[in-house]
């Protein structure tokens, strides 16, 4: 096998396992798991969004509430 041709053997394999890891990753973003997530960041964001920046970074019955979710 000549050189050029493991090199375009290469680039066929790392484009195939590339369009499989997107297939993978578009079935991970549609699933019902990754949808509840999406909500519940949209519902977290909902309930500051009336703060500015400086003052939702000091909410810290918004960050307690938060971070005892995630442990």
């Amino acid at each position: 096998m000549s050189s050029s041709q493991i090199r375009n053997d290469l680039v066929g394999r790392r484009r195939f396992l590339s369009n499989i890891g997107k297939g993978v990753g578009l079935m991970a973003l549609s699933s019902a798991t990754v949808a509840s997530l999406f909500e519940n960041v949209n519902a977290a964001g909902r309930a500051i969004d009336h703060l500015s920046p400086i003052q939702a970074a000091m909410d810290e019955d918004y960050w307690g509430r938060y971070s005892r979710r995630s442990r």
